[in-house]
């Protein structure tokens, strides 16, 4: 199978094979799908979307093609049967300037010269010659006239491309903004309005000129997100640089200061500070020793590493972020869908429009066909829906590219939408909420009281030691992936503890908690939900042995766990067979920028809710200390499922969307059910990136509020940038009924609409820093066991907050040339 380098590669049977580029392997049910992603420099509006599809859609093997006009993106999944070379040879055969979208990057990458700058030749020329032409609307002598024959010039060189492009769309029976300028150009000719036909000519090419201009710097800004992922790597083991696709898992490569880390990996030599702000929009360094995790895409700042590969390219953090981005970029929203099926159904009115206008009135005479003959040409001009047709899509890239910067995956438009009409938000505690960071604060022993022991006899269970204890937990939750089991395992092995051999038949308890057998006994570690229902909360399990460091005198088991819950913390049970045997106190800090977003969140009028399935008391500490109007507590997945459809029925009354914001680990289902689901630390975690509407780089809850924010100011934008179209074409298209209205007007009027729609979308875009705001020393984060390599500092100029892509890096003092950047 061909990828995007035009290599071939072969696809094993009922796996995907490895990312190459952005060619990704997928499987289908019949045939193994290749995802090709082309850079379409000839696709400048809207109206080159059907002549895509038409060119592509046919090719045998094609099964989706998706665009995205201001990215000037297409997106191919297609099979063996065509190669992406012949994707971008197709669209070439009708000059749209396709390439693979690795390649354009590469071009980007280039430094833009001062002449590709500037307008097309025959642009610049016409715009020259239609100056000159403009000497014939000055009063003076006669021969002054004959400057309008300049002009006839200024069309026979500016309008080829125009026809080229109209010629192709009407062989495909498609009726294009070309062709409409194209007749529009040949009416005002015929009725001897030479210059005028000229403007529209002239002012038509420097309008497409000025669209691809203006919205460049959207693409660009993406661009920079998509351009992250580094294109070749140090293999130590070949002592060359190499593809960042030839870097196998387990593989060694060498990062020096300054450079991308070309792949995820483990840190097995060196220690240095590492900016990750291009994946996670963190703008201080992480410091990274011996053992860390390190992503591709991010900054060696200041010292060597050696880094062991665990993830091919195309599987890394970045490559999900550059992959998923794309797709992000292709998607549509229903808005933008409506906008469409408006333009294709407003374009053939006008024009039908227009042809009445230009033939019944000569019934009436040839003086009133001729004036009506004009009007019809404006109209043709007025038929075009550019300005409407790009304002929803120039604002949804603007919003993506914002969102991207600050470290936040939107996946598209849609997306963008909910998040705008967000009314609620079900937040999860654990590891959301909390920083997911446990810690076993207390284990106790506990026996039964009742009669029979009171009176000598021996408890069925004897009473355990800690380490018992301990071994019992390790046992249990070695098996476990809840957040919790780490830090307990984490726990028993602090003081010793290994686990038992015998361990089998684990399960997952749907009342909280988890269950195995050990050593032929059946060992339960559970939430108070499970001790309720087996009974271990009765008075006859009321004795403690032992005492709570705090405790009361004379407090019972069931007293303290209130006392632990009360303050915020998690307690549990263990229990052996059918007996309970010890309890347990786990805490879990609350995130230091929690109460902060959930006060944002308020003030962006949007309600919060905590949905966990943590005990009542903790969820109330949590709730309190926040300022959470609202917590329900002791859920079960399938209880969070049926509080998030209460939630999405009352805020659809109020025309409003519900969202549910999690870790992305055990949260699945309740991500999935919201209408939009909020993943936190998707870096890490392959599923909630690929999975959720939404995915938070890092795991600081104020960036929920700042999508939020990006929604709502994108929707605003739209809103504004429709009813701008709209009225500008009202009134145009009034005017030229009315006898009022010139090509002059019209040529203007649609120039002008597309511009401010344009600009106002790109208000969105990352507002550029002061170079003072964004100064890092990296001296202060040097690592002192590196003081023998040399005194290494290095001065990192920032050009906006969280674009790494842009980093001047100078090196002070003389190092080994091998380090130097």
């Amino acid at each position: 199978m061909e990828n995007e380098n035009g290599k071939e590669e072969a696809v094993s049977s009922g796996q995907p094979a490895a990312v190459t580029d952005l060619v990704v392997h997928l499987q289908d049910e019949s045939a193994a799908l290749v995802h090709t992603s082309l850079h379409v420099a000839g696709m400048c509006c809207q109206k080159e979307v059907p002549l895509v599809e038409k060119l592509l859609k046919p090719l045998p093997g094609v099964h989706e093609v998706n665009i995205n006009v201001m990215a000037q993106l297409v997106l191919v999944d297609h099979d063996d049967q065509t190669a992406a070379r012949q994707l971008v040879s197709t669209l070439n055969a009708a000059q749209l300037g396709a390439m693979l979208s690795t390649e354009y990057r590469r071009l980007q990458q280039e430094p833009r010269g001062f002449w590709n700058s500037l307008p097309s030749w025959h642009i610049i020329l016409a715009g020259l010659l239609w100056l000159v032409s403009m000497l014939s609307l000055i009063p003076g002598p006669a021969w002054m006239e004959h400057f309008k024959w300049v002009a006839l010039i200024v069309i026979a060189v500016d309008i080829p491309p125009i026809l080229r492009r109209a010629f192709l769309a009407a062989s495909h029976g498609l009726l294009d903004i070309n062709l409409l300028m194209a007749l529009a150009v040949a009416g005002a000719v015929g009725l001897g309005e030479y210059f005028e036909g000229a403007a529209v000519v002239f002012l038509f090419s420097l309008s497409e000129w000025l669209e691809h201009e203006v919205t460049r710097r959207a693409r660009d800004s993406l661009s920079e997100i998509l351009s992250l992922r580094p294109e070749d790597a140090y293999l130590l083991s070949k002592e060359e640089r190499v593809p960042v696709e030839e870097v196998a898992v387990g593989d060694m490569v060498g990062i020096k200061v300054g450079e991308k880390i070309p792949v995820d990996g483990i840190v097995q030599s060196g220690a240095s500070s590492v900016d990750e702000a291009s994946l996670t929009g963190e703008s201080r360094p992480v410091e990274k020793r011996v053992g860390a995790t390190v992503s591709a895409g991010t900054i060696n700042l200041s010292s060597y590493l050696e880094v062991e590969c665990t993830a091919r390219v195309g599987d890394s953090a970045v490559g999900r972020l550059v992959r998923l981005l794309e797709q992000a970029q292709g998607s549509r929203s229903p808005t933008e869908k409506q906008v469409e099926e408006f333009g294709k159904v407003y374009t053939p009115v006008v024009v039908f429009a227009a042809t009445l206008a230009a033939t019944i009135p000569f019934a009436f005479g040839t003086e009133v066909g001729k004036e009506w003959l004009y009007r019809a040409c404006v109209l043709l001009v007025v038929a075009c829906p550019c300005a409407l047709i790009i304002s929803t899509p120039i604002t949804y890239m603007c919003a993506l590219s914002r969102a991207a910067k600050t470290g936040i995956l939107v996946k598209g438009g849609c997306h963008l939408e909910t998040l705008g009409r967000l009314r609620v938000i079900g937040m999860d505690k654990t590891g959301t909420l909390t920083q997911g960071n446990f810690r076993l604060v207390e284990l106790l022993p506990v026996t039964p009281a009742t009669p029979a022991v009171a009176a000598g006899a021996q408890p069925a269970v004897a009473t355990l030691t800690q380490k018992q204890m301990l071994r019992l937990l390790l046992s249990v939750e070695a098996l476990s992936s809840h957040p919790m089991a780490a830090a307990l395992c984490a726990a028993a092995r602090a003081k010793g503890v290994t686990p038992a051999e015998d361990v089998c038949d684990f399960e997952v308890l749907s009342q909280g908690g988890v269950a195995a057998t050990i050593d032929g006994r059946r060992v339960r570690v559970g939430s108070s939900r499970v001790a309720r229902e087996l009974g271990w909360t009765a008075s006859g399990y009321a004795e403690l042995k032992g005492s709570a460091e705090g405790a009361p005198a004379g407090e019972t088991v069931v007293e303290m766990l209130a006392r632990w819950e009360a303050g915020g913390g998690t307690a549990g049970w263990i229990g052996v067979d059918s007996e309970p045997v010890a309890v347990l106190h786990v805490a879990d800090a609350v995130r230091p920028e929690a109460k902060e977003a959930v006060a944002e969140l308020t003030r962006l009028q949007v309600s919060t809710v905590m949905l966990t399935g943590d005990n009542k008391g903790a969820a109330e500490a949590v709730r309190a200390q926040l300022g959470l109007p609202m917590a329900r507590a002791e859920l079960l997945p399938q209880d969070k499922l049926t509080e998030l459809a209460k939630l999405k029925e009352d805020s659809r009354a109020q025309k409003g969307t519900v969202g549910m914001i999690g870790d992305g680990i055990n949260d699945g289902p309740a991500l999935a059910a919201a209408d939009v689901g909020i993943a936190m630390g998707a870096a890490g975690t392959a599923v909630a990136m690929e999975t959720a509407d939404v995915a938070l780089m890092d795991s600081d809850l104020r960036k929920v509020a700042e999508a939020v924010s990006i929604g709502k100011s994108c929707r605003s934008k739209i809103t504004q940038n429709m009813t701008l179209a709209f009225i500008i074409k009202f009134v145009t298209l009034a005017l030229t009924l009315t006898g009022f209205g010139s090509l002059w007007l019209a040529i203007s009027a649609d120039i002008g609409a597309m511009l401010l729609v344009v600009l106002n979308g790109m208000t969105l875009l990352p507002k550029s820093a002061s170079s003072s705001d964004n100064q890092i020393c990296v001296a202060d984060y040097y690592n002192e066991d590196d003081e023998e390599e040399g005194d290494l500092s290095l001065a990192i100029e920032k050009t906006q907050p969280g674009d790494s892509t842009d980093l001047v890096i100078e090196m002070v003092e003389n190092q080994d040339p091998d380090r130097a950047v």
